[in-house]
Formats: structure tokens, sequence, C-alpha cells
């Protein structure tokens, strides 16, 4: 069987498995009463939107939040909220009373409401754009892997560098282990490499004992010199000539590993 093929229908094996937990789910009436709360309470069809009438919601979601959080009373229980803070009131219950203050918001409530069914159902987090598709369009779909992965840059980096992400959400079948893994090998070859630096300690101390020469000795100053560091690190002072290799080879390693920024300070 080619390649592609086998591939497709691992994947298809996948999605059906995910679409028949979505059907679990839909068929359940406790999840259908929690559905039409939602809905009820966000103005949400039953037979979902379409792309204009969804462009209308959101724009009158907007709307009406920002009604409701000019309004008189939620600006007054807001500052009783913050009083409570100010006068040391337990943090928990803070928490619990900005909480419930939020959900009158209607865009506030919109964002908790898929985060209380991903945790109500104990479903795995891939499920999240799949449940807001049900909520609003009304439309049965299912997520096709149980992983995901990307190039995710990060933040205050200079030279565009990035990270590969991996999200794992369910137990992955064999051939999803597979895919994964020629995927990593694929992608990990840009990303930096770290080999183990041979006698990193010994180099480090001499360039150390280079750089801090001076001694006291009955309360006379002196500096050792490159064949005294050479018998104390390396046991011979005739190594001389590897004590200022080392200096040099760890100068070129730090030269090699680290990319120093320009920038003069945070």
């Amino acid at each position: 069987m080619p390649k592609k093929t086998q591939r497709k229908r691992d994947q298809d094996a996948v999605y059906r498995n995910n679409l028949d937990t979505m059907k679990l789910l839909i068929s359940n009436k406790e999840f259908q009463q929690d559905i039409e709360g939602i809905r009820n309470r966000l103005h949400i069809p039953v037979e979902g939107f379409d792309r204009k009438a969804i462009e209308n919601w959101w724009e009158a979601l907007y709307a009406e939040s920002d009604q409701v959080m000019d309004s008189k009373g939620y600006v007054q229980q807001e500052k009783l909220i913050n009083q409570g803070v100010i006068r040391g009131q337990d943090p928990s219950l803070t928490r619990q009373q900005m909480r419930a203050l939020r959900r009158q918001v209607p865009l506030f409530y919109w964002h908790a409401c898929i985060p209380w069914l991903i945790r109500k159902y104990g479903l795995p987090e891939h499920f999240r754009e799949y449940l807001k598709k049900y909520l609003l369009h009304n439309e049965l779909d299912a997520p096709k892997r149980n992983f995901s992965h990307g190039w995710y840059p990060y933040p205050d980096t200079p030279r565009g560098q990035k990270y590969l992400a991996i999200h794992i959400y369910a137990r992955l079948t064999k051939k999803e282990i597979r895919e994964l893994r020629d995927y990593v090998q694929r992608k990990a070859s840009d990303l930096p490499r770290y080999r183990p630096l041979k006698n990193i300690d010994r180099d480090i101390k001499i360039e150390d004992m280079l750089a801090h020469r001076e001694r006291e000795s009955h309360d006379k100053s002196y500096e050792i010199t490159a064949e005294e560091i050479a018998e104390t690190v390396l046991g011979s002072r005739k190594k001389v000539k590897h004590v200022y290799e080392s200096g040099r080879r760890i100068r070129a390693v730090r030269n090699h590993r680290f990319h120093l920024s320009e920038e003069s300070g945070p």
C-alpha cells in the first residue's frame, strides 16, 4: 500500500474515534442542557450562524459587553470588590466575587464557556475548537490528530530564535507515534545542537588562573607563570603550550555556541 494512502487511513481512524467521542457527547442530555443554557444566554440560535450572521453577532456581543461594563451597577460592584482587596479580604473570596461579576459581561462569559465544558466533561484540550464550532454553527466535527506541533518564537530574543513545541492531547496510536517521531527527526536538525565539551572543567580552571595570576606570599606580590599553571593543572611544566591552547579553545567554543546580540542592556 502506498505510504500516503496508509497515512490517510491512519488519520481517518483517529478522526473516527474522536468523532465518535463528539457524537457520544452531544447525545448526552446534560451536555445538551448546558449548550442550551449557553446559547440562550448569548443569543445563539439552535441552527447556528452562517458567516455573515456571526459577524453581526460578534459586533452585538462586544456592544452589549461594553454596555454592561459601563453600567452604574457594574462599576459599583467592581468598586466594592476593590475596596475589599484594600481591606485585606481573603484573596480566594475576591477571585470568587470577581468571577461572578465578570460572568455578567457577555464577552467574558463566552470566553469562560469552552474551558468550562472541557473541564466538566474531561475532554482533551484539542476539542476546544470543535466545541466552539458546535456551539456557534451547530456543526459536528472532531480533531483529526491527537497531537499538534509547530515552531514558536521565543519572546524577546534576537535573531528570530524559535522553539519546536509538541502537544499531545490523548494516547497516541502506533502510527501517530511514528509520524511524530519522523517529524521531530526532520525538524530538530534546525535547532541548536550541544555536544559534550571535552575537558571543560579543566579549561575553565586554566582560563581563570591565566586571568588571575596575582599571588601574595610573605607580604610580597608576584604573578604565577604559565609553567606553574601547567604543572598545577596538567601535571607538568613542559605542557605550557597546552595552557595557551586551552585558553584559545575555550574562547572559540564560546564564540561558536553563544550568539551575542548588540543590545547594551535589558
